[in-house]
């Protein structure tokens, strides 16, 4: 009987130390709970990092500057017996060339389609002044719209309607200023500092509106050695618009603050109508 007894309580002892040892399993079972969350606690501090820097990523390449078609002329184009239509030349002010990348932004925002030409195309003073370091160019559309009362332009019964771009004004104080034209069907380099017929920008009016086209002008040697921020006299000069002349426009310098790198600056523009600008 004590062997009997003596056994039981050994066997009685054996199993409250098993107990025991399941106590401790448990404890261990939060202590990885605790080391999770503090694994969850750095992985959120790893994200909030990301989200900031892609924060600052995307601040750093948000445009330095929007250009505005802030210039407009209007005026009354006439093709006879009665036919009128009004032209609308809206443009940007004077934007140093330095940034080919930039300036095929900007012409892409005013629906130009196809690349910009070089600056050096324009041919008359190409080894002079037109050249992205020398040059400024100025970004713009032109439209038309019949404002003959009673009668549409159409397939059938089409008008075609003119304006020129008289930059003489410029020349006369020692700048050439050229420019460009994007149709529909084809293109047109401009001339604006001698008025004849390349000075003449034209519109087959198949429909009620035109338009608007893109366009751009440059202007040659705006900033040199002597007017390093350039040469302020553009900030007085005209370019008058009509045909005949009627209107003007009055560009200034914009700032330079157009960097090598910088991104897209954009121009506010209307779409362009679905009916066609057939040159």
């Amino acid at each position: 009987m004590k062997k009997k007894l003596l056994m039981t309580i050994l066997l009685f002892s054996l199993l409250l130390g098993g107990c025991g040892t399941s106590g401790d399993s448990s404890s261990a079972v939060v202590d990885n709970t605790d080391i999770w969350e503090d694994d969850s606690e750095d992985e959120n501090t790893e994200l909030g990092d990301m989200e900031d820097e892609l924060l600052d990523e995307t601040q750093e390449t948000e445009p330095l500057m929007t250009y505005e078609l802030e210039n407009t002329c209007t005026g009354i184009s006439d093709a006879g017996n009665g036919y009128k239509a009004e032209y609308t030349i809206s443009v940007t002010n004077w934007i140093r060339a330095s940034n080919p990348e930039t300036l095929q932004d900007i012409w892409e925002s005013i629906g130009g389609k196809n690349d910009l030409p070089d600056i050096s195309s324009f041919h008359e003073l190409s080894n002079d002044g037109f050249t992205n370091e020398n040059a400024a160019v100025a970004f713009g559309t032109l439209s038309f719209r019949n404002i003959t009362d009673g009668f549409d332009f159409t397939e059938s019964n089409p008008r075609t309607f003119r304006c020129i771009l008289d930059a003489h004004d410029i020349y006369m104080k020692g700048h050439y200023v050229e420019g460009y034209i994007e149709y529909s069907n084809n293109h047109q380099y401009i001339n604006l500092w001698e008025i004849g017929m390349s000075s003449v920008l034209s519109a087959n009016m198949t429909h009620n509106s035109w338009g608007p086209v893109p366009l751009m002008l440059v202007c040659s040697n705006a900033y040199t050695p002597d007017n390093p921020n350039g040469d302020e006299v553009l900030n007085d000069c005209k370019i008058k618009c009509g045909y005949p002349a009627a209107d003007d426009l009055t560009l200034i310098l914009e700032p330079d603050t157009v960097e090598s790198d910088s991104s897209a600056d954009t121009v506010s523009a209307d779409e362009t109508s679905e009916d066609s600008y057939l040159n």
